[in-house]
This record gives structure tokens, C-alpha cells and sequence, in this order.
């Protein structure tokens, strides 16, 4: 008797000590990597300058505009990829993480007027996966 009601109490340890709640999928949101990502903004603006340069003895002009990835959201030495459009409808490219410097890197804006605002859309991705993103606009000055 002694030892059945061990038995008895083992197994209900057991299934109590297994027991998990159950996931529900909708309300898993916070990987910056899941495309239906819900959270802080993965991307900000770090600063903006507008720089000249020379060629063909010609002066030009481009507004350049520091973006910070906000890496302390991620893992530890993840890896990953940023994809980038300006918008509204300009082209998409891309850059892996082994480019950034120090979680920055920077997008050139060559026709631009001051005064004007000008946003670029930017989502994190891997494995050719895209995920959460969110835009970042700036006015030039």
C-alpha cells in the first residue's frame, strides 16, 4: 500500500512538474526576426550632414544620414541583414551586419532640398528572411 501511494505520488508530481502552459502563435510578437514583430523600433536616426565632394572638378552635394540598429535587442554576435527603401517607392538593397561600424551605417540621399522630409523604410532579416522593421524620416537643414 506504502508503495503505491509513492508510485501515485511520483506520477502526479510528474505530470504536474511537465505541465506547460500552451502557446498561443498570435501572441508571439516579440522576435525582431518574425515579420508580425511588435516592439521597439529596431532602427533610429543617429544624425544627418550634408557633405560636398569633387568630381570632374565639379562640386556636389549629398545629405548623409546615420541610422543606428538597435542591436541590444538581438542576441549576442547575431547575425543578420538590414533592407532598406526609400520611400515611397524608390529601389530596395540590402546590407549584412559584418558591414556596419559600431551598429551605424549610413544611407546617401544625392537629390534633396532643405526644408524637405524624406523617410526610408528598414526591416531586419536573415537567412534571405525578412522581419520587423520600421521607418525612419528626417528633414534636411
Amino acid at each position: 500500500m506504502r508503495i503505491h501511494a509513492i508510485l501515485l505520488m511520483i506520477a502526479t508530481m510528474l505530470l504536474v512538474a511537465c505541465h506547460k502552459d500552451e502557446l498561443e502563435p498570435t501572441e508571439l510578437t516579440s522576435n525582431p526576426f518574425d515579420s508580425d514583430y511588435v516592439g521597439a523600433d529596431l532602427f533610429s536616426l543617429d544624425g544627418a550632414v550634408i557633405e560636398s565632394y569633387v568630381e570632374d572638378l565639379v562640386t556636389y552635394y549629398r545629405y548623409r544620414v546615420r541610422v543606428r540598429v538597435h542591436t541590444e535587442l538581438l542576441l549576442p554576435n547575431q547575425v543578420f541583414s538590414v533592407r532598406m527603401q526609400r520611400l515611397p517607392d524608390g529601389p530596395v538593397t540590402s546590407l549584412h551586419s559584418s558591414q556596419l561600424q559600431s551598429d551605424l551605417f549610413s544611407v546617401l540621399l544625392e537629390d534633396f532640398e532643405l526644408g524637405n522630409t524624406y523617410c526610408w523604410s528598414f526591416s531586419m532579416g536573415n537567412n534571405n528572411e525578412w522581419g520587423g522593421g520600421n521607418n525612419v524620416c528626417y528633414t534636411v537643414e
